[in-house]
């Protein structure tokens, strides 16, 4: 029960800021329509690629709006890489798997910067230390 509220808090609160960055977006001078889709590919890091991003990273308070939403968007992605993690007396696991949903997460980012580089070696990263302890 406390997993389905968690959820729909976050969804509500992720709404929530894509709205008002949305309005924020709009009182730039952006139509409604790009602004909401530019918040939204922001918030989640995907879809930043589309040539109305040039419109946003030209314009320097834009570029400051979609900054804090990619920032809140990564730390959304710690608070669920946070609840894999799981604690029974003296037994820790999820670990793992929460650092490979926030490197998944940097990984998006750095694709939706064409920072190939940084993604590939993420990837590297995020792949290797799972493969060894697997065996």
């Amino acid at each position: 029960m406390i997993s389905i509220v968690t959820l729909l808090i976050v969804l509500t609160l992720s709404i929530l800021l894509t709205r008002i960055a949305t309005v924020a977006l709009t009182h730039t001078g952006l139509s409604r329509e790009s602004a909401k889709f530019q918040a939204r590919s922001a918030f989640t890091g995907v879809g930043f690629t589309t040539s109305e991003s040039e419109k946003v990273v030209n314009h320097p308070i834009r570029r400051r709006i979609l900054l804090m939403l990619m920032i809140l968007g990564i730390a959304g992605i710690g608070f669920i890489g946070g609840g894999a993690i799981l604690k029974d007396q003296d037994y820790l696991a999820g670990t793992v798997s929460a650092a490979s949903i926030w490197n998944t997460g940097a990984i998006g980012m750095a694709v939706a910067f064409d920072r190939m580089e940084i993604a590939v070696a993420l990837s590297y990263s995020t792949f290797s230390p799972s493969r060894c302890s697997a065996s």
